[in-house]
């Protein structure tokens, strides 16, 4: 029995004992996980630890990742380290090397993982297979897992080629750009999003992280889990919210993951399971970096060369030029006023009858 079923069993107990009303299982397969909130006291952040995936095996329940790897023969722990991070979706896993470069290439030398979801579809919003996103460690995928992320679907692998591209601008007063190197755009977004969410709710979920002292508490009651989920969906998927409102500048330098993939179903026995392949293609990267057109150098070389045409035009040469122009002028007048002349014709005398 999955988690969340275990809860909603015990909040039918519940009004049974309570009124002696029994709950018919149409009526708890209804249940969305903010009707659960308040069973054994759980907060909202208790139950979503409560009624997430576990990662590895634990308490006899076998977790999701039945196989990890990074390179040949070294264990994803050996290499790095999971965190749980919360998200719209509920409680994911984050993946960090420790530190650690990757100097090999090739489809079986970089990240594999092998996983499994055997537990049916228990709320509402719940969605069946995986939803990942690579990003940089400074980068917060509160608000990019919806845009950038992929999905792997229960039943089939998934290989992702990576490429690296990486921006270098200039911080201009046109486009102002912030060059400090703990500073991410996606994060100044993300607590831009997480500001506008607090303004106008009585309580906070989980991944709505508090900024101020006087930030909501977390929710307790169902019908505020309901109405926050509800401005979350507002702001996010009917656009009543967009980034481009942010007073976030963009970052000076960033690396953009560039991913490639490619999906294969797999058999039948395995409906149930999912693989995860993620690698360098090659150990090159572009390099994009913005420079001045026309830097200090060539101004100074091009004052310099104006100021020596000027400063070389002496006072004499001056009246020379004057002169030039003046005897030019009396030349093409006097040749116009000879060609005037011969064309004039004498008018005849009259002549007496």
């Amino acid at each position: 029995m999955s988690a969340i079923q275990i809860l909603k069993e015990k909040k039918a107990n519940a009004i049974k004992d309570k009124n002696g009303t029994i709950v018919p299982q149409k009526e708890m397969a209804k249940w969305d996980v903010g009707d659960l909130i308040g069973v054994d006291g759980y907060n909202v952040s208790v139950l979503w630890n409560f009624i997430s995936h576990s990662l590895n095996n634990k308490d006899g329940i076998h977790g999701m990742a039945l196989e990890c790897y990074f390179g040949r023969n070294k264990t994803c722990e050996e290499r790095g380290r999971w965190e749980v991070i919360y998200n719209y979706m509920g409680v994911c896993y984050s993946y960090t090397l420790n530190g650690s470069l990757v100097n090999t290439t090739g489809l079986f030398n970089n990240f594999y993982l092998k996983l499994q979801d055997t537990q049916p579809l228990a709320y509402k919003d719940d969605a069946s297979g995986w939803k990942l996103l690579i990003h940089d460690q400074r980068d917060s995928p509160l608000i990019h897992l919806r845009t950038h992320g992929t999905t792997l679907y229960r039943g089939w692998s998934k290989d992702i080629r990576v490429f690296i591209r990486q921006f270098q601008t200039i911080n201009s007063d046109k486009r102002p750009c912030s060059d400090k190197i703990d500073y991410s755009y996606s994060e100044c977004v993300a607590n831009c999003f997480i500001k506008e969410v607090n303004a106008n709710s009585i309580c906070r979920l989980p991944y709505i992280k508090a900024l101020k002292d006087d930030d909501p508490e977390p929710c307790n009651d169902s019908q505020a889990y309901a109405a926050v989920n509800k401005r979350v969906d507002d702001l996010l998927f009917y656009g009543e919210w967009s980034e481009n409102n942010c007073p976030c500048p963009r970052q000076c330098n960033q690396d953009f993951y560039i991913t490639y993939a490619e999906t294969n179903q797999m058999d039948k026995e395995q409906e149930n399971k999912g693989k995860l392949r993620i690698f360098y293609q090659d150990l090159t990267y572009d390099d994009i970096e913005e420079q001045f057109g026309y830097t200090t150098i060539p101004l100074l070389c091009d004052i310099g060369g104006s100021l020596g045409l000027l400063l070389g035009a002496s006072v004499l040469t001056f009246f020379e030029i004057i002169e030039a122009i003046s005897t030019a002028l009396v030349h093409l007048t006097a040749m116009f006023t000879h060609c005037c002349c011969l064309f004039v014709k004498s008018k005849p005398e009259p002549r007496q009858i």
